[in-house]
C-alpha cells in the first residue's frame, strides 16, 4: 500500500492550482459585510423589541387613565345633577326663590 493509494482512497486530494489573493480578498470583504450587515439587523431588532415594550406599556397607562376618567365623568355627572345640587345648596343656606322680580333696564 503506496502512499498513492491512500491519497487516492482515504485523502482529498489537494488543489492544484494556486489560491488567488484577489479572490480571497474578496471572499473575506463579503463575509466582513454580511457580519456588519447582521450586527445592524439584530440592532435594528433590539430597538423595535424596546421600542415595541415601550409602547405597550404606554398603551396600558393610556387604558388606565382612560378609565379613571371615565370614572371621573360619572362622578360629575352625579355630582352635577339637580336633585344633589339643590341638596348642597340647602346645606350651604341658600333658599329657593319665593317671589322673583324682574328689573327692566331701558323700556321701550
Amino acid at each position: 500500500m503506496g502512499a498513492v493509494w491512500q491519497k487516492e482512497m482515504h485523502g482529498v486530494r489537494r488543489r492544484t492550482e494556486p489560491l488567488d489573493r484577489a479572490a480571497m480578498v474578496r471572499l473575506l470583504l463579503l463575509i466582513a459585510i454580511v457580519v456588519v450587515l447582521a450586527f445592524v439587523y439584530m440592532g435594528l431588532l433590539w430597538s423595535t423589541t424596546r421600542l415595541g415594550g415601550e409602547l405597550w406599556a404606554l398603551n396600558e397607562r393610556l387604558i388606565e387613565i382612560q378609565r379613571q376618567n371615565s370614572l371621573v365623568e360619572a362622578e360629575i355627572a352625579r355630582l352635577s345633577s339637580i336633585p344633589v345640587l339643590q341638596v348642597r345648596s340647602v346645606e350651604l343656606g341658600y333658599m329657593p326663590a319665593e317671589q322673583v322680580e324682574y328689573l327692566i333696564v331701558g323700556g321701550r
